[in-house]
C-alpha cells in the first residue's frame, strides 16, 4: 500500500513539473517576438529551407556577419541544417521554431529523467525522483529563458545529455558493449561541436571526472574510454575536411569567425563572470536543496554508492570553467551545463526528500490536496498559453513596423537604409526570419527605409528622388525610388 501511494504522489509531483515547464516557457514562446539570436538562427535556417545558402555555407542576409559577406558562420551548421528541415515540413510560419524549441525541451526533459533513471538503477525507490531533477533544472532563470528563445544551446544540450548517458552505461558495463557505448557518446559529442563548436566539447571529460569519484573504475580503462572518443571525433573530422565544402566552412567559422571574436569582440572585462553569473542563475535550485536539508535534520544522512552528488556538480563545472578563458561570455552559453547542475543538486536532497515522501504518504488528505491543486495549476498554465496566441512578448512596435513593410515589399527583396539600421539586431533578423528581406547601403535599391528622425533630417534630399509610401509604422518611414 505504501509503494502504491508513493507511486501516485510521484506522478502527482510530475504533474506539477511538467506544468511548471509549461508555464515558464510556453506562454512567452508563443508569442510574436524573441530574443535577436534566436530570431537570427531561425532566419538562417528558414532560408536554408527555402533554398537560400547551403548547408556548409547557410545564409543570413545580403550582408550576412562577421565581415564573411557570402555566408554565415557565427555558429558551426548543424543546428540549422536540423531546423530547417522543420521549415521544409511545417513552412515558414511563425510557429516553426517554436515548435521545434517546445520539441526540444520535451526531448531535454526525457533525456534528463533516463540519466536519473540509470544513476539509480540499483534504488527503485529514488529512481522514481526523477522529476525533482527536471524541477530544479527548469527553476533556473536562463535555463527556461532559453527554451523560450530558440536558443542553440538547447540543441546542444541534447547531444551532451545522450553523449553522458552513454557513457555512464559504459562506465557500468563490462560486456561487449562498452566501446559500442564509447563510440556512441562521441558521436554525440561530435554533433555537440558541429552544432556550438569546442564549448560542446566537455563532456569528454566524464571519465576524468568519473575516476576521481569511483576508485574502481580504473585508469586502464578511462584512458581507453577517452582515447576511444576522442579518435571517434577526430575520425569524422578527419573524413569531414576531405570534402572541400566543409573543410572551408569550418576554417570559416574556427578561424575568420570564432578566433577572431575571441580576440576582438569581448562581451566582459572579468574573465570570472560566467562562474558568478552560474552561481547567481542556480539560487533557486540550491536554496531548494538547502530547505529540504534542513526540514529533514532528523533524518539519518545515509551515504551510499548512489550519492553521486559531486560527480554531476564537477562536471557542471567542467562545463562552466573553459568558457573563463575568454572574455566572450554570455549567461546562456553554459545552459547545456545546468542538467547535470540539476542532477547533482538533486541528489544531494534527494533522500531528504524521500524522508519526506514516506511521512507524506500516510497522509491522504494532504496527497488528495496536493492531487488536485497540481492538475488545476496544469490546466492553469496550458490555458495561460493559450491566452497568449496572438500577442508580443517583445518590441510590439517594432514587429507591428515590420509586418507592415513585409505586406508591400516582394519577397527576398534587397533595400536600401539609413546607414545606423545595418547595427539595429532587432530589425535585421526580423526583416530576414518573416520575409526575406535584406538591408544593403553600398548599391541602389528600389526601396529606401530609414528612421523618421533621419527622415526628417534629410527630408528634402531623400524626397529629390524617392516617394514615401503611405503606411502606418511607429519608427520608419518606407521610399520608393522615382
Amino acid at each position: 500500500m505504501l509503494l502504491k501511494e508513493k507511486l501516485n504522489l510521484h506522478f502527482s509531483f510530475w504533474i506539477f513539473t511538467i506544468a511548471a515547464c509549461i508555464a515558464l516557457t510556453l506562454p512567452v514562446l508563443i508569442q510574436d517576438g524573441m530574443f535577436m539570436d534566436g530570431v537570427l538562427y531561425a532566419a538562417v535556417s528558414n532560408n536554408l529551407a527555402n533554398g537560400i545558402g547551403s548547408f556548409w555555407f547557410p545564409v543570413f542576409s545580403h550582408n550576412n556577419l562577421a565581415g564573411i559577406s557570402d555566408s554565415f558562420h557565427e555558429q558551426p551548421p548543424l543546428f540549422f541544417g536540423v531546423q530547417a528541415l522543420f521549415f521544409k515540413l511545417l513552412g515558414s510560419g511563425i510557429y516553426t521554431e517554436r515548435i521545434y524549441t517546445a520539441l526540444v525541451l520535451v526531448l531535454n526533459i526525457f533525456l534528463i529523467k533516463k540519466l536519473w533513471e540509470i544513476i539509480f538503477e540499483s534504488n527503485k525507490d529514488l529512481q522514481k525522483f526523477s522529476w525533482f531533477a527536471v524541477l530544479l533544472w527548469i527553476s533556473i532563470p536562463v535555463c527556461f529563458w532559453s527554451y523560450s528563445n530558440n536558443m542553440i544551446e538547447n540543441t546542444v544540450s541534447i547531444f551532451m545529455l545522450t553523449a553522458v548517458i552513454f557513457q555512464w552505461k559504459a562506465f557500468h558495463t563490462n560486456n561487449k558493449n562498452e566501446l559500442l557505448y564509447v563510440v556512441i557518446a562521441g558521436i554525440f559529442i561530435f554533433m555537440g561541436s558541429l552544432t556550438k563548436g569546442l564549448p560542446a566539447l566537455f563532456p569528454l571529460v566524464f571519465p576524468v571526472v568519473y575516476r576521481f569519484y569511483n576508485l574502481k573504475y580504473s585508469i586502464k580503462k578511462m584512458f581507453i574510454h577517452l582515447t576511444v572518443m576522442v579518435l571517434a571525433i577526430s575520425g569524422i573530422y578527419f573524413l569531414l575536411l576531405l570534402n572541400n565544402d566543409a573543410k572551408q566552412s569550418l576554417y570559416n567559422y574556427f578561424y575568420l569567425r570564432l578566433l577572431k571574436r575571441v580576440n576582438d569582440v569581448p562581451t566582459t572585462n572579468n574573465h570570472f563572470y560566467i562562474v558568478g553569473r552560474m552561481l547567481l542563475e542556480a539560487i533557486v535550485p540550491f536554496l531548494i536543496a538547502l530547505i529540504l536539508k534542513l526540514l529533514s535534520l532528523k533524518n539519518k544522512f545515509q551515504i551510499n554508492n548512489n550519492q553521486h552528488h559531486i560527480l554531476f556538480i564537477t562536471l557542471a563545472f567542467c562545463g562552466i570553467l573553459p568558457l573563463t578563458f575568454t572574455l566572450v561570455q554570455k549567461g546562456f552559453y553554459f545552459v547545456p551545463a545546468l542538467p547535470y547542475l540539476a542532477i547533482g543538486l538533486a541528489i544531494f536532497s534527494v533522500q531528504d526528500l524521500n524522508y519526506l515522501f514516506t511521512r507524506l504518504s500516510d497522509n491522504y488528505k494532504t496527497q488528495n490536496v496536493l492531487k488536485w491543486s497540481f492538475n488545476l495549476i496544469l490546466i492553469g498554465s496550458i490555458a495561460f498559453t493559450f491566452l497568449n496566441f496572438g500577442k508580443f512578448s517583445r518590441e510590439k512596435d517594432l514587429l507591428q513596423d515590420i509586418h507592415a513593410i513585409g505586406k508591400v515589399l516582394p519577397t527576398k527583396e534587397i533595400i536600401n537604409c539609413s546607414p545606423e539600421l545595418l547595427s539595429n539586431w532587432s530589425l535585421q533578423p526580423y526583416l530576414s526570419r518573416y520575409y526575406f528581406i535584406s538591408l544593403d547601403i553600398n548599391q541602389n535599391r528600389q526601396y529606401y527605409l530609414c528612421t523618421k528622425t533621419n527622415f526628417e533630417s534629410n527630408k528634402l534630399k531623400l524626397l529629390e528622388n524617392h516617394a514615401v509610401i503611405e503606411l502606418q509604422l511607429h519608427n520608419f518611414i518606407l521610399l520608393k525610388s522615382n
